[in-house]
């Protein structure tokens, strides 16, 4: 207690020196569990500054400079031994601000942490030791974009939230707190300042953690293993709030853990640019230093790929699949690939049709290739136990062990089984073999690589689950260009789609309609170009224990009515459905959401239906057809997109940031989009509003109504009728 009392006379002592003195930057003593750290009561460091735990706090400092500065051509980077903050400057001009934390039993001093970059300029590697956190400080850098997917597809990034995990890819429909399948860690701000982490250890990673009045809620929603969660919120009496309850740390933190796997440090490079746009080249110029891009299948590009899933679920069957094909050419739309999804087979991991559902597989597939139609099935990494798959596996070793040596089962959403060692080269030729069988017999064209997410992988494997997606992505790639994947991990060199993850037929930010354009521009920030947008409408289901808790900050509605969250408005019942006993499945998605999705999807990369138009009666398949035929209009432009991208990496679809990317505004508008430099493309994304706002940067502008306008300025009250889509194209001076 007498302890006690004189350290807090002393921390009264200092409070009050440092308060008559005017020093923002004295440190102020926290005292938690008898440790003592320091924390600044500057206006960035106070969210930032947590309390440590005794073993967290830095170690004593020897008699060194305070400051220490580090160089790389016009950028410095500086580091306070004191309050343990890192800056960094071009030209003089702050773009970035972070927090160090070192544990005192690490050896290695500032010094051996940073050095300047040996192979880019302006740029900075930092070695951080295991049990070390690094805080940067969002504010300091202005607007955040890219990182990993997650089902909060804000943009900017500054408000998303992530509660403290390792970084691993997940099911996002099981787990909708969690990290999604896209896993590539590197970021880029409006300040030009670039993150990215070159190490392929172990990475902890959290984003605006919750405070404790509403972190009880997230712990249930994120995960019941309580342990995978950072416990020190860092909430003081100080902290500013932002609406929904979550603290406004403003803080993106990464923390290289201890973990049984790997005893190594975490590497982190940090760049500056002169702006966003250049800090984004940069990224794209690092991976291609990985070897040349390989062109996905353009037909995917230049006709719709039609799916069985979102309209058939599993109970597809081959009539189905006739018939469906039939309607598509009667209504006259564009057709690439017949995607035949979950159900077709008669055991998981069997790559054989299952007969009593699919009696000619050969004869379906020569139909359908007469009607235009490539054929694609879905498929999986896994094996029912009970399968033929499985037991042959078991004897040629393909399978992932457990640590007892027999082949680990895994939970999956559709139950259980085990699952491809793709690390091992004669399990990947076996699974390889047998699709080419599979390709022979049948006649089917390529393959829709379904899951690989690191949360599959077993125990045994965990301290390389993030590689499987990318071996689970390359032996993809053996089987040809018309495939698809959804996971993904260091593998934009991979000439192969990737498909975001199952969209929810709502108007939501959180996985709908809204999350439509802003992931697709966070992947493009981390060098995906060739990213397939999901269905058209969303797949039939939503999330209803998604409640949109941070609608409010982000202009969303913040409450629905259940009957909106569910993706019912035109309540009609949907014949040839059969989707068992789940509530997601067994009605058609709203109309508007629909037209307007579709008119949304229109210019991006490719068009996936599911849903077929013409469910929605004649008056809405017209207004879908004219979609469809601005989109045949623009398909020069984008074939030259893509044929661009394989070469520079450049994203087909941009952020307005990439027109000008010193402009205020285009730095935070999250429903526009650019086809290179030169074409607006902005569509409604909201229910019930027949105009919207749209921005023009600096340029004239010609409408797609033939009217030109001269920016920067807003069209505050812009008219988009349900069958319109507005595009705006730049007038190059004569």
């Amino acid at each position: 207690m007498m302890e006690r009392s004189l350290s807090l006379v002393l921390y009264a002592l200092v409070l009050t020196v440092s308060n008559v003195l005017g020093y923002a930057h004295i440190p102020h003593f926290v005292l938690r569990r008898g440790a003592v750290r320091t924390s600044s009561r500057s206006a960035v460091a106070a969210p930032l500054m947590q309390e440590m735990s005794a073993s967290t706090v830095s170690a004593p400092l020897t008699p060194k400079k305070r400051v220490r500065t580090f160089s790389s051509e016009s950028s410095q980077l500086r580091w306070d031994r004191t309050t343990g903050l890192i800056s960094l400057h071009r030209n003089g001009a702050p773009a970035l601000q972070a927090w160090l934390y070192v544990p005192p039993e690490s050896d290695m001093d500032f010094d051996q942490m940073v050095r300047p970059s040996d192979v880019e300029d302006n740029s900075f590697d930092l070695e951080l030791p295991v049990g070390s956190t690094i805080r940067f400080s969002l504010s300091s850098a202005g607007y955040w974009y890219g990182g990993p997917s997650t089902s909060r597809a804000l943009w900017p990034i500054n408000q998303n939230r992530l509660l403290r995990q390792s970084l691993k890819s997940n099911d996002m429909l099981a787990n909708r707190e969690a990290i999604g399948s896209r896993l590539d860690p590197s970021w880029i701000t409006s300040t030009g300042a670039s993150v990215r982490v070159t190490s392929d250890g172990p990475l902890d990673l959290a984003m605006n953690v919750p405070c404790p009045s509403t972190r009880d809620k997230f712990k249930e929603r994120v995960s019941k293993d309580d342990s995978s969660m950072d416990d020190s919120c860092g909430c003081d009496d100080d902290d500013d709030r932002i609406e929904g309850g979550i603290s406004a740390h403003g803080a993106l933190s990464l923390s290289s853990p201890y973990d049984s796997c790997h005893c190594s440090d975490t590497s982190i490079r940090l760049s500056t640019n002169s702006n966003v746009r250049s800090a984004h080249r940069r990224i794209l110029k690092s991976l291609a230093q990985q070897g040349p891009r390989t062109m996905p299948d353009l037909g995917m590009m230049r006709a719709p790929i039609w799916s069985t899933w979102a309209r058939f679920k599993m109970g597809v069957n081959q009539s189905q699949v006739e018939q469906y094909a039939e309607e598509i050419v009667e209504h006259g739309y564009p057709r690439s690939h017949m995607e035949i999804d979950d159900g077709w087979s008669p055991a998981y991991g069997d790559f054989v049709f299952d007969s009593s559902k699919f009696p000619d597989p050969r004869a379906m597939v020569d139909s359908l290739h007469e009607k235009g139609f490539r054929v694609t099935v879905w498929l999986i990494p896994f094996a029912d136990p009970h399968s033929e798959a499985y037991k042959e596996g078991v004897e040629k070793g393909v399978w992932m062990l457990g640590h007892d040596g027999e082949p680990e089962i895994v939970k999956w959403w559709q139950g259980e089984g085990a699952i491809l060692n793709v690390s091992d080269d004669a399990a990947c030729d076996w699974f390889e073999e047998r699709l080419r069988k599979m390709m022979e017999e049948t006649g089917v064209d390529g393959f829709k690589f379904d899951a690989g997410e690191a949360q599959f992988v077993p125990g045994s494997a965990s301290c390389s689950a993030n590689e499987f997606a990318a071996k689970w992505a390359r032996l993809a790639e053996r089987l040809g260009p018309a495939g698809e994947v959804r996971s993904a991990y260091r593998t934009q060199q991979i000439g192969l789609w990737l498909r975001e993850f199952d969209k929810d037929s709502t108007w939501s930010l959180h996985n709908g309609l809204r999350s439509l354009i802003t992931s697709s521009l966070n992947a493009g920030v981390s060098g995906y170009a060739f990213v397939l947008p999901d269905m058209v409408g969303g797949n039939a289901y939503a999330d209803p224990t998604i409640d949109d808790e941070l609608g409010e900050e982000e202009g969303e509605e913040g409450t629905r009515s259940k009957k909106e969250d569910d993706g019912i408005g035109s309540g009609n019942d949907w014949g040839g459905s059969d989707g068992g006993d789940s509530f997601w499945y067994g009605t058609l998605p709203d109309e508007e959401l629909f037209i307007r999705w579709l008119y949304a999807n229109a210019l991006l990369p490719a068009v996936q239906f599911s849903i077929p138009p013409w469910s929605y009666g004649d008056e809405t398949n017209k207004i879908c057809k004219k979609a469809i035929d601005l989109r045949e209009q623009r398909l020069p432009q984008l074939q030259a997109l893509a044929v661009q991208s394989v070469k520079t990496g450049q994203p087909i679809i941009s952020p307005m940031w990439n027109f000008d990317s010193h402009d205020p505004t285009c730095q935070i508008i999250y429903d526009q989009f650019m086809l290179g430099y030169t074409t607006i493309v902005a569509p409604v994304l909201e229910p019930g509003v027949v105009s919207r706002p749209i921005y023009l940067p600096e340029g004239r502008w010609r409408s797609e109504r033939g009217k030109i306008y001269t920016g920067p300025r807003w069209l505050r009250d812009y008219k988009v009728p349900i069958d319109h889509l507005p595009v705006f194209d730049l007038v190059k001076s004569s």
